[in-house]
């Protein structure tokens, strides 16, 4: 994320991959016991899992429009989901227009917030995550 820095390593407490802020880490010791870098696949999982907005990898891109509001508003304002975003502030609730290729990370991002999120554009993600959202409600009604 623009202007902040993360550190992606095994925490050995949790004996998982874990992604830490930088400014919040306290305290460091280094081990000299080696781990293998993990497939690309399992990084992508844990920067997903978190809450580390989107993550552009110089695909071709699709401009995504969201309506927000709540805590969801508040995200989008002071964290930012990515440096092309741009947000125009209404009465309720804000548009957020952004410039990207990781349209899952959107649809995980807005799963998050749910009911203070609405994909706007593309059509495309718009049915494909409401039909997720209405196949999670049926399951668990």
């Amino acid at each position: 994320k623009e202007g902040i820095w993360y550190l992606l390593t095994w925490d050995l407490q949790r004996d998982n991959l874990r992604v830490f802020k930088i400014n919040k880490i306290e305290n460091l010791r280094v081990f000299k016991k080696r781990w293998t870098k993990p497939s690309q696949s399992s990084v992508d999982e844990v920067l997903l899992a978190g809450d580390f907005s989107i993550w552009d990898r110089g695909e071709h891109k699709a401009e995504v429009r969201l309506k927000v509001e709540g805590h969801a508003e508040e995200f989008v304002i002071y964290q930012k989901l990515t440096a092309t975003q741009e947000v125009q502030s209404e009465d309720q609730f804000s548009i957020v227009t952004i410039q990207t290729s990781d349209l899952l990370g959107i649809k995980h991002w807005c799963r998050r917030y749910a009911s203070e999120v609405e994909i706007l554009a593309p059509h495309d993600l718009r049915a494909s995550h409401a039909a997720e959202l209405m196949a999670a409600a049926h399951k668990n009604a």
